[in-house]
Order: structure tokens, then C-alpha cells, then sequence
């Protein structure tokens, strides 16, 4: 991949999907893929598509384990292609087993491509989960203001 040979990791990803299908790295890394191609590649909409398919296997394998883990790549993909439903349900989950700043931060920038009225509200609660050092929440949180001017 950092080569820029999608092709071939593309068919390395897939195959391992194919050969162990419970591997939430392998669909992790599928997504992964997906996503460069999709974002700074062709700017192919199936390639969003399939990429948020992707993440949001590997964050259910995941949960299965009480493992809360991607969850940027699945705000990504499914903030981009629209999913509030699949984004609320998933995040909803993890929530409930990892409460942390960085799940909440990860949802509020899901919720903001969608343009979802709960945006601040979990922005907000990822600043007060950790007020100390959060540059990141605090920036997020800034630049969607910014965006409501």
C-alpha cells in the first residue's frame, strides 16, 4: 500500500478475508485500503462504500470481545456515506463498553459529515471526559464550529 499497488493489496486483503473471515485486523486492513482508494485515490463512491462495510465488520468482531477499536475508519466511512443508522447503532455499542474521550471524539466526527444535530453534544462530552491536554477534541470541536458560521 505504500508503494500505491492497490491492486495487489487489495486481492492480499481479500483473500485473507476470504481465507479467515473472523480476523477484524484483516477487514480492518481491507478498510484501510478501501478507504486510501476511495479519499485519495479514485474517488470511487463504491469504494466508500465497501470500505465502510468493511470497518463496520471489524468493529462488530470486535465488540463481540468487548474490543473497541477503528473507530475513527468507521466514523470515517460511515459519516461519508451516510449511514446514521449503522454509525449510531455501532458507536452506541461501544460507547457502552469503552465510554472514553477518543470513542466519543470518533463519533462526534461520524455525526458532523452527516450533519447530525447530536454532533456538539458528544463533541462536548469528549472535552469533559478529558479537559487536560485534549487537543484533538478541542480542534474537532473548533473547526465544526467554524464550519456552522
Amino acid at each position: 500500500m505504500r508503494q500505491g499497488h492497490w491492486d495487489e493489496a487489495r486481492a492480499w486483503f481479500t483473500d485473507g478475508v476470504s481465507r479467515y473471515p473472523d480476523s477484524r485486523h484483516l477487514h480492518e486492513g481491507l478498510a484501510q485500503m478501501l478507504w486510501y482508494v476511495a479519499v485519495d485515490g479514485s474517488k470511487d463512491p463504491a469504494a466508500l462504500e465497501y470500505a465502510a462495510r468493511e470497518a463496520v465488520r471489524a468493529v462488530e468482531i470486535g465488540l463481540k470481545f468487548d474490543k473497541v477499536r477503528h473507530t475513527w475508519l468507521l466514523a470515517q466511512t460511515l459519516g461519508r456515506s451516510g449511514d446514521i443508522n449503522t454509525l449510531a447503532g455501532l458507536f452506541g455499542r461501544a460507547l457502552t463498553i469503552a465510554p472514553t474521550f477518543e470513542t466519543h471524539l470518533h463519533y462526534a466526527l461520524g455525526l458532523s459529515l452527516i450533519g447530525d444535530p447530536r454532533t456538539e453534544a458528544v463533541y462536548h462530552r469528549a472535552i469533559v471526559l478529558q479537559p487536560e491536554r485534549n487537543v484533538d477534541a478541542l480542534a474537532f470541536y473548533a473547526e465544526w464550529l467554524l464550519d456552522q458560521i
